[in-house]
């Protein structure tokens, strides 16, 4: 059985993560060789959450397996659980649950009945909402966090610069999509500062340097881990491309963070040069940490209130069936996520016959 090092900690309960590879070992690998100046890629780690749950989890016992099975022979009192790397059905935690999962990932919404499956569970935590899942009383969204290793302890997160003493006004980190193409120039008039892909601790850096950090939708859903290691670092996150209502549901059980939103980054890019104009930059600023910090002690006490309580004393969850709209509104986008993929692929199929040919000539 794999299991992990210890971190340091009083170790008041203990912690599992369900996966392939040592999280532990290769996050500090990592650590290491991005800080030596080695050429690092984020993909390489198993996880990306190993920081942001020491933060959630400051005394804790942490170990882990490669296979479901193992777990109810550590009756762990959480399970951290990432949905691109296993699948959870309703045999998972039929005989022994944990008092605790912690779902990561599950973006792009694939497994509306899952929650149904959990309801012998005290407390669900989970990455991203999604309308079109049945309800369930024990599921609590949580903030998709930050990136393991942007900073040297996640523990303590440094100071930075008020948003009037920045050096630049605004940035974008990432690899370039249509979409955040279209981001990057609405701002461009405001002079450069794009930078492409670097290590989370240089990552830190340029977004302490930014009044404003552009965050594009991610894979699927507005929801990104940009916003909220820009909101760590001091930089207002701006948010765009998405309606009210899809900006609103998305933290549809959380409050929702005073981030710049607008409908277009024309529009955005306005809402922010009033922002300037009006001196409220850096009450802005202390909005968006204080949301971050109000989440985060609100995730710890229902952690310590299922902790704190005997084992079997809550009653099992309940479910309700998810808004039909919403459902439906799911299915629609999930086909028009299917066809603009084959167009893509019927695109490049096509040019790679062209060249073919061209080569033969």
């Amino acid at each position: 059985m794999n299991l992990s090092v210890q971190f340091t900690g009083e170790g008041t309960c203990s912690v599992v993560w369900l996966v392939r590879d040592d999280p532990y070992a290769c996050r500090d690998r990592f650590f290491a060789e991005s800080r030596a100046g080695k050429t690092v890629n984020v993909r390489e780690m198993v996880t990306w959450e190993v920081d942001y749950l020491r933060l959630l989890f400051p005394h804790a016992r942490w170990s882990w397996v490669d296979d479901p099975d193992k777990l109810a022979v550590l009756t762990p009192d959480v399970v951290v659980f990432n949905s691109n790397t296993f699948t959870l059905n309703e045999d998972t935690f039929r005989d022994w649950a944990p008092r605790i999962l912690v779902y990561l990932s599950d973006e792009w919404g694939r497994t509306p009945h899952l929650h149904g499956h959990m309801t012998n569970i005290s407390l669900v935590l989970r990455q991203y909402h999604h309308s079109h899942y049945v309800r369930a009383t024990n599921v609590r969204q949580i903030p998709l966090g930050f990136m393991n290793t942007i900073f040297d302890d996640p523990l303590t997160i440094p100071d930075f610069p008020l948003a009037t003493d920045r050096r630049y006004r605004w940035c974008f980190v990432g690899i370039m999509t249509r979409e955040r193409v279209e981001a990057v120039r609405a701002f461009a008039s405001w002079g450069p500062c794009f930078r492409d892909p670097c290590p989370p601790h240089e990552l830190a850096r340029a977004y302490q340097d930014s009044v404003f950090t552009l965050c594009p939708r991610g894979n699927v859903v507005m929801d990104c881990i940009r916003n909220y290691e820009a909101t760590l670092c001091g930089a207002i996150p701006v948010v765009a491309g998405c309606s009210k209502r899809e900006f609103q549901e998305s933290f549809a059980y959380v409050d929702v963070p005073p981030w710049v939103h607008a409908r277009t980054w024309q529009r955005a890019r306005m809402i922010c040069e009033d922002l300037e104009k009006t001196g409220a930059l850096n009450e802005l600023q202390r909005a968006c940490l204080e949301w971050w910090r109000k989440e985060i002690a609100a995730v710890r006490d229902a952690i310590a209130d299922v902790l704190e309580s005997p084992p079997g004393a809550r009653s099992p969850a309940t479910v309700s069936a998810a808004p039909m709209g919403a459902v439906l509104r799911w299915k629609v986008a999930s086909l028009m996520r299917r066809e603009e993929r084959l167009y893509i692929r019927n695109i490049k199929t096509l040019f790679s016959s062209m060249r073919r040919v061209l080569k033969q000539r």
